[in-house]
């Protein structure tokens, strides 16, 4: 009988000392993976997913079409009453390894043929009281996007996306200025 009321205490106490994944109202506590870490031209960027803020760094979807497909994230980098400032991403064919990225997400994503679903897109835009500014990548200067790691989610809540790790290189051009750029001089990242 002691041994039972031990065992018992023992259960209680660690029990008592695990972490739940239940909020207070019983709905079931996700936190979204998601950072992305450092100089973004002028600035050191350092964003993650909280408790507080479990979308901050990411929101993202799934394409596919026929045997291709391509996975997407969004990421607001810096949001006011006035300005915003985010990234968007899509590559194609999922997998680590290096992807030379020559066209801007917008590109891509507005292209209507089957060469949507090949190309990958990168590109940062900054709205400023209503005035939209779209960096993209040349052609004859590549962005880098190297993929680390591509692991399955098992709490995805019915969202077939992976997450994804890895680190980004290299400068994006204004569209309609190309003296104009902004340099990612390996930024970390991490998108579910």
């Amino acid at each position: 009988m002691k041994i039972k009321v031990i065992l018992l205490l023992m259960a209680v106490a660690v029990m008592s000392s695990c972490h739940s994944d239940f909020e207070d109202d019983g709905k079931v506590k996700y936190l979204r993976f998601g950072y992305i870490e450092g100089n973004i031209g002028d600035s050191y960027v350092n964003l993650y997913n909280t408790d507080d803020d479990c979308d901050r760094v990411g929101w993202s979807w799934r394409e596919e079409r026929s045997s291709l497909e391509s996975a997407n994230w969004g990421v607001t980098l810096q949001s006011s009453s006035s300005s915003v400032s985010r990234i968007f991403l899509r590559l194609c064919s999922l997998h680590r390894g290096e992807y030379n990225i020559k066209r801007s997400f917008d590109d891509v994503y507005n292209d209507s043929s089957e060469d949507r679903y090949l190309n990958s897109g990168f590109e940062l835009e900054i709205i400023n009281n209503g005035d939209t500014i779209i960096y993209g990548p040349k052609r004859e200067n590549p962005f880098l996007v190297y993929v680390t790691d591509v692991r399955y989610d098992p709490y995805g809540f019915g969202y077939d996306l992976s997450i994804v790790e890895g680190y980004m290189n290299g400068v994006l051009y204004n569209r309609e200025n190309p003296s104009d750029s902004i340099v990612f001089d390996h930024v970390r990242f991490g998108f579910h």
